[in-house]
């Protein structure tokens, strides 16, 4: 990996995150998961090259539902 992390999403559960990371590596994008332990909501990076098309990823997943 190669380039600045960069948040992509916040989501409320561990399943959310587990399930949106899954999909993103599926494509090939390095995910990475951060809590601060506190009950708060869990944020996914990725690498800023990659933030794009994740985003655009998640845009097709919001407009399917």
């Amino acid at each position: 990996m190669s380039g600045k992390l960069v948040t992509l999403v916040g989501v409320e559960t561990i399943v959310e995150a587990e399930v949106t990371m899954s999909m993103l590596r599926a494509y090939g994008i390095y995910t990475n998961l951060q809590s601060n332990g506190r009950g708060e909501p869990y944020s996914i990076s990725v690498v800023d090259a990659d933030f794009e098309t994740a985003r655009a990823l998640l845009s097709d997943i919001d407009r399917t539902e």
